[in-house]
């Protein structure tokens, strides 16, 4: 699960009147319904979804989107997902066409289940930094040590948890984090080519 987020929230937003045209990267030209902050969980109206297209390989498939707003922002967005062994690998290629600049950030959030295991005590999350945070976890459910996040109870339909973390430094080499679950036996590498701007 995976957004494109300006300042405002979208291209374009902050200056745009209720009803009229801002943009979401891969999403398209949406319609502002009124003169409150954006929220990424509001349905926006799309006026023009742009140009999809989607070229299948045999171990990968290739995304790509263009867009040309009347707002000025136009940009080509390709999003490929392949396959090499276990390892998955995604790529994001986002060229402005347009005669505005585009400032964007892009952030995943990873959702993952192991063999069908709920999230608890045999589930852990390791960063390679300590983790610094920013924005508490519900003390009752997780705990942060050092630099590895423990849920301390298994978490129930329904339940969630949440914190922010600093402690990252400026290089790549802090995009490397390891989700593993003891009882199902099985994990997961995360990492990226960027550094990390927000945890």
């Amino acid at each position: 699960v995976e957004e494109f987020r300006s300042a405002d929230g979208g291209l374009g937003y902050a200056e745009a009147k209720a009803g009229e045209p801002f943009v979401r990267v891969g999403v398209g030209v949406v319609k502002r319904i009124d003169e409150k902050p954006f929220t990424f969980s509001t349905t926006y109206d799309i006026l023009d979804p742009g140009k999809w297209q989607v070229k299948k390989g045999r171990d990968r498939i290739r995304f790509t989107h263009e867009l040309h707003a009347p707002t000025g922002y136009a940009y080509q967005y390709t999003k490929t997902v392949r396959f090499s062994g276990a390892q998955m690998v995604i790529e994001h290629q986002l060229r402005n066409t347009g005669k505005r600049r585009i400032q964007t950030a892009q952030y995943n959030h990873n959702f993952f289940v192991m063999d069908g295991q709920p999230s608890g005590p045999d589930t852990w999350v390791k960063f390679p930094f300590e983790l610094k945070e920013t924005r508490k976890f519900n003390p009752e459910l997780a705990a942060v040590k050092g630099s590895e996040v423990r849920y301390l109870k298994e978490l129930q339909t329904g339940q969630g948890i949440i914190a922010e973390f600093t402690g990252f430094g400026p290089t790549a080499s802090d995009y490397d984090v390891r989700l593993e679950n003891r009882k199902a036996k099985t994990g997961v590498r995360i990492r990226g080519d960027r550094p990390l701007s927000k945890v």
